[in-house]
């Protein structure tokens, strides 16, 4: 996610200043995100967020949060999906999510984004 203004005060830069990169990091590395809540204080930069498909209990708490949204609201509480960079349903030849629920063991079938990749095939694209 994007920092939040109140994060940047201090620095010698704004989000403004960051929104290009942000919009270009989005231009190749797909995101799993919704348009939701959390785009108020952290804007997705992307035209298509790719949604990961919700587990049973991700979305009965969102159902929960959901039914109590204004109350929330009211008290400053805003929620939504988590932003994860992942293949979600299949990007650029790459296989989608399968849900398997390995991911917290490694990158089993290659989906979550790894900078290490990314900078590897940018190297490679720069010295053709």
């Amino acid at each position: 996610m994007p920092y939040h203004p109140r994060d940047m005060i201090g620095w010698p830069v704004s989000v403004a200043d960051l929104e290009e990169g942000y919009r270009a990091v989005c231009g190749w590395m797909p995101i799993s995100a919704r348009l939701d809540d959390l785009a108020a204080s952290f804007p997705l930069f992307c035209d298509s967020p790719d949604p990961m498909p919700l587990s049973r209990q991700a979305v009965g708490m969102l159902s929960d949060l959901d039914r109590h949204k204004s109350q929330l609201n009211k008290k400053g509480v805003s929620f939504g999906m988590a932003r994860i960079a992942v293949v979600a349903r299949g990007y650029a030849g790459s296989p989608a999510c399968v849900a398997c629920g390995l991911c917290t063991y490694g990158r089993v079938i290659e989906l979550l984004r790894n900078p290490r990749n990314a900078v590897r095939s940018a190297v490679r694209g720069s010295s053709r």
